[in-house]
């Protein structure tokens, strides 16, 4: 960033001109080259683990040597589903299936 512009006191950037523009069109570059990223890149790529809808959990195996276990239970308060996954030390993982996103909890069992 330069100097000020004196008649409206707006910061002059002088990185890309020597002559200088305002820097508000320095933000606004920065903005545009970042949203045209959304054009030019492929989309990422999306895998879908579990949606929570199908009668079958997958390929999702319980170890048996830490008494692991999963169940599907129906959670009132996100009105949706959860997968609740269960070991032997001690500590319980909700995967909550909130509009075909899977979030995944932590709780102390």
């Amino acid at each position: 960033m330069g100097v000020s512009n004196n008649i409206s006191g707006v910061p002059i950037s002088t990185q890309w001109d020597p002559k200088g523009h305002f820097y508000p069109v320095q933000i606004a570059q920065f903005g545009l080259s970042h949203f045209s990223k959304n054009f030019t890149e492929p989309p990422p790529s999306v895998a879908l683990l579990e949606n929570g809808v199908r009668s079958q959990h997958g390929s999702w195996v319980a170890s048996s040597k830490l008494k692991a276990s999963y169940s599907r239970l129906r959670d009132d308060e996100t009105e949706g589903h959860v997968f609740e996954f269960r070991t032997s030390v001690g500590y319980a993982m909700k995967q909550e299936v909130i509009a075909a996103r899977p979030v995944i909890l932590f709780v102390k069992a």
